[in-house]
């Protein structure tokens, strides 16, 4: 789990409010900030996933590993907007790439949200760039190597979906709050009803609607690729949510987008969602 800093319009006559679990992330903050903490917090994630979860340690350490490096995906952009920041690990939540002080919170409010866009979309390309590593590395690893490589897809995977779904106040959740603030109503309107028309055409392809086949093959091809399916439902109620929560006046904030701007983050959300899903849950054909 990742989360970024609460988006504030320069329209002062409409602020935008903090993000839906914003409040609970920033108290994890104050109370696991110190090193010591943050050291019990490590070892209980190892733990956890070790033994609650009984996961083999590979794949601990290789979750371990991926929250960190999600989080320098994150820590990169704060760090081009320089932006001072801090990465730590938040039990039982995950890990966190935020502002140093509240001056650097301030600061990160201020953001042009084209920034704030990468910022948030920087996390999960780390997740799917390694994936993408990894999956390489297995066609020429053995033993101990390949059987990291394959949890390193594996969790990577994992993180990468859960931070691509547009809920809450992951990753994706808070990148279409950015996108649809960008955009006029009309505008919201449209962009939602590409989507969704978008969503119903791949999920008749996945189940095989269009070539009229059984009933039969079509519950076969939908648990053939439930994790399409899934994905693609889940997104389309998130994004309805995301759509009926906006604030039309957030578009007149001089951090908005320009629709250019917002069209390049919806190509690269679809990339690495394809990419994602491609690797993790199967490819289509």
């Amino acid at each position: 789990m990742t989360d970024v800093q609460p988006i504030a319009p320069t329209n002062p006559s409409q602020p935008m409010k903090p993000a839906e679990g914003q409040s609970l992330v920033w108290r994890l903050i104050a109370l696991q900030r110190p090193w010591p903490i943050q050291i019990i917090a490590f070892v209980a994630f190892v733990l956890t996933f070790r033994f609650v979860f009984n996961w083999t340690w590979s794949l601990a350490l290789a979750m371990i590993i991926s929250m960190f490096l999600h989080e320098c995906g994150h820590a990169f952009v704060f760090w081009w907007a320089k932006i001072r920041f801090l990465i730590l690990f938040l039990f039982p939540l995950g890990a966190v790439a935020a502002p140093i002080d509240q001056a650097e919170d301030a600061r990160s409010d201020e953001l042009h949200w084209w920034t704030i866009a990468w910022l948030l979309q920087a996390g999960p390309a780390v997740n799917v760039a390694l994936m993408l590593i990894f999956t390489a590395m297995q066609r020429v690893s053995t033993g101990d190597v390949l059987v990291f490589a394959r949890d390193m897809v594996y969790v990577n995977g994992l993180l990468a979906v859960m931070n691509l779904i547009p809920v809450w106040t992951l990753d994706a959740g808070q990148l279409f709050r950015v996108i649809y603030s960008s955009l006029e109503e009309h505008e919201d309107n449209w962009l939602t009803g590409f989507l969704l028309s978008s969503v119903l055409l791949l999920l008749l392809a996945i189940v095989g609607v269009p070539g009229l086949v059984s009933w039969a093959l079509l519950l076969a091809n939908t648990l053939t690729r439930f994790g399409w399916v899934f994905f693609l439902l889940i997104f389309t109620v998130a994004i309805l949510n995301k759509q009926g929560r906006d604030d039309p006046l957030h578009a007149l904030s001089a951090q908005a987008m320009t629709n250019v701007q917002v069209l390049i983050q919806l190509l690269f959300f679809i990339a690495q969602v394809g990419i994602t899903l491609w690797l993790f849950a199967g490819p289509l054909l």
